[in-house]
């Protein structure tokens, strides 16, 4: 190596030794600061009417200003089956067939489903089916 490569090589490796640590304390700084283990942000919709409490996370049953209502599933933890289909009846249902398709829940989020205003004054019964193993693995108790 020439010497005029050889102090080019060394200024740039001082320039690296400067910079490089520099960079990884900004990176470390930027990052931004991780939630609690189970925390969703999640706006607030509407008064809460009912509420329970499953294995996963809670259900809400929240009364829109517009006389609609809307059910939060908020999944905070795994669910310990592949795939949850939520179903949805006017009356307490053993099986799907007797309910409505309202969701289907799978990884930790917030899903959301409106109902419209025939619901109103109405307590709507949930059920929590595993399509794949075709059975129940909840149904709600509110």
């Amino acid at each position: 190596m020439i010497r005029s490569l050889r102090k080019r090589h060394l200024n740039i490796w001082l320039i690296i030794a400067v910079f490089l640590p520099l960079g990884f304390i900004a990176a470390v700084l930027a990052t931004p600061q991780s939630l609690d283990n189970g925390a969703l942000d999640v706006p607030e919709k509407g008064k809460l009417l009912k509420q329970m409490t499953m294995d996963w996370g809670p259900v809400e049953l929240r009364g829109l200003p517009d006389s609609s209502q809307v059910i939060q599933f908020k999944v905070t933890t795994a669910i310990k089956n592949a795939a949850v289909a939520v179903y949805l009846g006017k009356k307490p249902i053993d099986h799907p067939s007797y309910g409505q398709f309202l969701k289907k829940l799978d990884s930790r989020a917030l899903y959301e489903a409106k109902l419209d205003k025939t619901w109103f004054g109405m307590t709507p019964h949930l059920l929590f089916y595993d399509p794949i193993k075709q059975e129940v693995v909840a149904k709600s108790f509110w």
